[in-house]
Formats: structure tokens, sequence, C-alpha cells
């Protein structure tokens, strides 16, 4: 007893004297992911291949149907399932195992802040963990599928540098740390922008959100496409457009898969024009932000030639 009291005071001293090693304090994470909302997210996102596996076995279905009608002979049909299940039966594994890759990549997600920057840590089987230091985000895109809009589920992906070749960029464990927030609601996705984005003055939280993610709205500042280029995005030209503001370029696009980008200014590497013979005529042009290469891409089309030298001048 003696031994053991004598040991568990050394034991203190020396841990007062030493400090607490912050390297093994897990940071609290500032978004909490059920399993539920996770698993479900991507349940709903491989709804369109159940959709469309399910259209093509309903058509080898009906061949069957018609052949055995017309002639009495359901070979050519029999035929026709057995190359659409020969085909569908591999494609359908595909996307189970894809889907289940996705979803045990992203349990366990935690997002938190260190003195070293945010600290993102996923996975099920493995659990992995990466910390992007300050200044390594070039770009951030909140982005919403038309699916995921009944559930006000949203993403988002990053462009960062991260010191790698581009070949170590593919690989799998590079692209999930591209996601920053797999799915998330609106106070998810506020916390996460406002870690990864603390200089976002106050005046431009509207441009954020109501303008941008949700937008356009009555009075938009967003300057959009020309109205003889709709043609283009014949479903989102409306929405397609960009607004510029003392910390970074925001570019505005998609209603099917609604989507933001922010660019800070900081760290933008360049903008350049195009415009190609179709342009010339319709006196409009395009514009590319370039950025470190990503998921994110900064293309927008069809502006007034007056909306793209602006977005050049500034």
């Amino acid at each position: 007893a003696r031994a053991q009291l004598v040991g568990s005071m050394n034991e203190g001293v020396n841990g007062l004297i030493g400090g607490v090693d912050l390297t093994d304090v897990v940071p609290e994470s500032v978004v909490k992911i059920p399993t539920g909302r996770l698993i479900g997210s991507q349940l709903v996102s491989s709804l369109l291949w159940v959709v469309f596996f399910g259209l093509i076995f309903a058509v080898a279905i009906g061949s069957i149907v018609i052949s055995t009608m017309l002639d009495g002979d359901p070979i050519d049909g029999f035929l026709g399932l057995g190359i659409t299940l020969g085909i569908g039966v591999p494609m359908v594994i595909a996307v189970v195992g894809i889907t289940w890759a996705q979803i045990s990549k992203s349990l366990r997600y935690s997002i938190a802040p260190t003195p070293d920057g945010v600290r993102i840590t996923y996975g099920l089987l493995t659990t992995v963990t990466e910390t992007l230091p300050p200044g390594r985000i070039f770009a951030v895109e909140v982005t919403q599928s038309l699916l995921w809009r009944p559930f006000g589920w949203w993403m988002i992906r990053i462009n960062r540098m991260s010191g790698k070749s581009a070949a170590a960029q593919q690989s799998g464990n590079a692209q999930q740390f591209n996601i920053v927030l797999p799915v998330g609601k609106r106070a998810d996705v506020e916390r996460v922008l406002g870690l990864i984005l603390p200089d976002v003055p106050v005046n431009d939280l509207a441009l954020v959100w109501e303008h941008g993610i949700l937008g356009p709205t009555e009075g938009d500042p967003y300057r959009g496409m020309a109205a003889r280029a709709w043609w283009r995005r014949p479903v989102s030209w409306k929405r397609h457009g960009y607004a510029l503001t003392e910390f970074g370029l925001l570019l505005r696009r998609g209603v099917v898969w609604r989507k933001l980008a922010i660019f800070p200014l900081a760290r933008l590497q360049g903008v350049s024009l195009s415009q190609g013979p179709i342009d010339r005529m319709q006196r409009v042009s395009g514009a590319q932000v370039h950025s470190v290469q990503g998921l994110i891409h900064g293309y927008l089309t069809g502006f007034d030639r007056e909306d793209a030298l602006f977005l050049l001048d500034g």
C-alpha cells in the first residue's frame, strides 16, 4: 500500500511538471452527423441508379411479353433479358460497392479546430486523420442535389493545396479530404464555413447564403447571364452568375444541383476571358477562374461584355 501511494504521488507530481500532451487530446467536433442521415443520404443518391436499372429490367420483361404475344416464341425476349442481366448485375454490384465505400468512409466523421489548422477525421474500419493548415484552402463549394432538397441536406467540398503530386491527389484518401462535410443541415454548413473561412466579413454572409446558396431573390446582387444566351443553360441560366467582394469571388450555378463556389481573393491564381465565334455573334463572353486542381471548377459563360470586363478588372 505504501509503495502504491508513493508511486501515485510521484506520477501526479511528474504529470504536473510535464503538463498535458495536447497531441493526445482529441478536439471536439463542431458537427455531429447522425448515422441514419449519413446512410440515408447515400441511399438517396443511389436512387437514380435504382430507377435506371428498374427501367432497363422493365423494358426487357416487356420485350418478352411482346414477342410471346406476336409469334408465341419468347426466345428473343429471354435472350434480351439474359443480355440485360449479364450487363446489369455487375453494374448493380458496382453501385452497391461504391455506396458502401462512401458510407464506411464517412462514418465516425469529425471536423474540429486545432492550433495547427482544421482537423478532419473519418472512417469506420480504418480511421484516417488529416489537418488542413491555414492558407491551404483555395476554394470552397456548397452543393445540394435535387434529391437532397426535401431533407435540407448539403455537402461542402474544397480545393486544397496538399503538397502532393497530381497522382497522389487522385487517390481515395485525398479525394475524401476534399469533402469537408459529407452531409449536413444549414446549421452544420454555417459552422463548417465559419471554421474553414473564418475571415469572411459579416456583410458577405447574405451573399453567401440568402442570395447565393438559396438565390436568386428579389433585388439579386449577382451579375448573371445575358437573357439572349439562355440556351446555353436552359434550366439554370437565371442562377448562373457571380458576385465580387473585397474578400472573394462567389460563383452561383445550377438548379438540379445547386452550387455556390467561394474563391478567396488572397489565394486566387488568376481570371481569364474567352470569346468564340458564337460568343462574338451574341456579344457575350466566357470567364475562367483559375485555382488549384480539384473538385471545384470556376467556369462561367454567357456574360455581357461589361460584366465580363468588370470581373476581370475587379
